[in-house]
């Protein structure tokens, strides 16, 4: 009888004890969680990496404000007789739980507490140790306008006043990070604006004005400032690229040196083996369709080329490789289908194309859907505009000297997709 009396004491020890410490355990939950996401949201960039560190070895920093919320929320390092205990670390790579992709920042906060067992200490229970580990993220925002994706080198360099404006994000691959050589180099009066919410999201470093990472002088900026650290961004436009356009018989091209009675020469879609070339004050206007343009299509001095409905130029690799280029005066507006196979693709250079797309000179261009040369510089010069509803520019690198301007005041790429952006808790 005395066995059984002790045993039925144990047990119901036992669950006034569990049920203690479920309730310790929604509080470490608590504390955890608002630790983790208070830390991303009091972070800046540049972004901090640290190994787990206890709260009581904090006293300033993004972490720091985690730990305070912690507290706030029940959880205590070395609280309670120091039997609380809330650790913190933070990164930009390497996070922490499986499957994330293209995060900026994380924190991770873990929070535990040592409890005693006093009524179900009659059966060998002696302490339970509650324990929740949090994970926010800072998630920059999928599906930008302006990608340069080389992985090392300058991937944008501005000089003389050339600026670049986008309603959604500019991410920038490369991870160098020297005054010499940064990811992105604005020389004074260079500007690079982005609205909407957006970023210019940068593996490496940066000059703006002067020095390296540091405040922006001599005219030149950043607004807003960028997110330095951010992961490299993968093609986005690669795993969904359609087959490429079939080469069909090589048709020579060349305009007469007059036009009949004013009127624009008049070109079908097709296969061009050499430079399609419009000079003078020519204008060269293309019928609705898709284009392979083996040599490349040039506009030089007053040259005008338009279309009559949306278009896609195809540039191949190859020996004869070309791309698009413009220079004095010339013009160019063209845009690119919105349905069917090239839905969105209006300059397609595929990554074998190395040849750089120059667009110099005072000519106002017009260009509205994806501009896709992963492995080419896009090179705009001059004093001219190019702009787009919605225009997407994903190139190698990205070179603007001058006073020319690249502007998109789209808050969407023309091609939509990928996550959500902002500060989420992921575990």
């Amino acid at each position: 009888m005395t066995l059984s009396l002790t045993a039925m004491i144990g047990l119901m020890g036992l669950v006034v004890d569990v049920g203690w410490a479920y309730w310790r355990k929604l509080a470490c939950k608590t504390a955890a969680q608002s630790a983790a996401l208070a830390a991303v949201k009091a972070a800046s960039s540049p972004y901090s990496s640290q190994s787990s560190i206890a709260c009581s070895s904090l006293t300033t920093g993004p972490l720091y404000v985690g730990c305070q919320y912690a507290s706030a929320n029940g959880v205590t390092d070395g609280g309670n007789g120091g039997k609380q205990s809330v650790k913190m670390a933070a990164g930009t790579s390497s996070t922490p739980v499986s499957g994330l992709t293209n995060v900026s920042y994380w924190v991770t906060a873990t929070a535990s507490e040592t409890m005693p067992q006093w009524f179900s200490g009659v059966l060998g229970h002696t302490a339970l140790a509650p324990s929740v580990r949090a994970t926010a993220t800072i998630m920059p925002p999928s599906g930008g306008c302006v990608y340069s994706l080389a992985s090392s080198g300058t991937g944008i360099y501005e000089s003389g006043g050339g600026a670049l404006s986008s309603g959604c994000g500019v991410y920038v691959n490369s991870s160098a990070n020297t005054a010499t050589t940064p990811a992105v180099n604005l020389q004074p009066s260079s500007k690079i604006t982005t609205s909407g919410g957006s970023k210019t999201y940068i593996v490496g470093g940066y000059v703006c004005g002067s020095g390296l990472n540091g405040s922006c002088v001599n005219g030149s900026s950043f607004s807003p400032m960028p997110s330095r650290g951010a992961l490299p961004v993968s093609d986005p436009f690669a795993s969904d690229m359609p087959s490429a356009p079939t080469t069909g018989s090589c048709t020579p091209f060349s305009i007469p040196s007059y036009e009949v009675n004013g009127l624009p020469y008049v070109l079908s879609p097709g296969t061009y083996c050499s430079q399609v070339v419009v000079a003078g004050s020519e204008t060269l206007q293309l019928t609705s369709g898709t284009y392979v343009l083996e040599a490349g299509i040039s506009a030089q001095a007053s040259g005008i080329i338009t279309a009559t409905g949306p278009v896609t130029l195809y540039f191949p690799a190859g020996s004869a490789q070309g791309s698009i280029t413009a220079s004095g005066n010339a013009r160019i507006t063209l845009s690119a289908p919105s349905s069917g196979t090239y839905n969105g693709l209006l300059v397609w250079q595929p990554s074998g194309n190395t040849a750089t797309a120059s667009i110099a000179g005072s000519g106002a261009m017009t260009l509205n859907g994806a501009v896709y040369m992963p492995g080419a510089q896009f090179s705009y010069s001059g004093t001219g505009k190019l702009s787009g509803a919605n225009l997407t520019l994903v190139a190698n690198t990205l070179n603007l000297t001058g006073s020319a301007t690249i502007s998109n005041p789209a808050s969407t790429p023309f091609f939509q997709g990928g996550g959500p952006s902002g500060n989420f808790l992921v575990e």
